[in-house]
């Protein structure tokens, strides 16, 4: 079996929504995000990734919103198309842990949509329901090139 690590650096969108701003009433933040992902394959169709993003609201924000923060993620995906081809979708579990607001860790899944091996482009979603503090959940759409050894 080929066990390949694939590698992809990524911008995206990372949202969270927390409790309500007692300045503003706002209770969902946007911000752009960059990163970088790493999946190994432990089987032709089981692999983990690990994930890593970091952002900031352009110029912060009034109040006591969350403005800046990286995330951090682990998931089990199994790819649920062909094996034998380059591209594939990818689903699973996952846990997280997020400074962008107060410091949490939570659960949820990940779905992967792309390049698995090569150079290209995956689309991945990444959805946590957070433990603690104020994020109650965060999302985070990533757009990366895979670049794979």
């Amino acid at each position: 079996m080929n066990r390949f690590l694939l590698w992809a650096p990524f911008i995206g969108i990372g949202s969270l929504v927390t409790g309500a701003n007692i300045e503003t009433g706002q209770s969902r933040y946007t911000m752009p995000v960059v990163g970088v992902s790493a999946e190994y394959a432990l089987t032709p169709r089981l692999s983990v990734a690990s994930s890593a993003a970091a952002g900031a609201l352009p110029g912060g924000c009034a109040g006591s919103c969350p403005d800046a923060g990286v995330a951090l993620d682990v998931s089990a995906l199994w790819l649920v198309t062909s094996p034998d081809e380059a591209w594939g979708v990818f689903v699973g579990p996952s846990v997280a842990y997020t400074t962008f607001g107060a410091s949490t860790a939570g659960v949820g899944g990940a779905v992967s949509a792309g390049v698995r091996r090569g150079i290209g482009p995956r689309l991945t979603i990444r959805s946590h329901a957070m433990f603690a503090g104020e994020v109650r959940r965060t999302t985070r759409a990533e757009l990366g090139l895979v670049l794979t050894r």
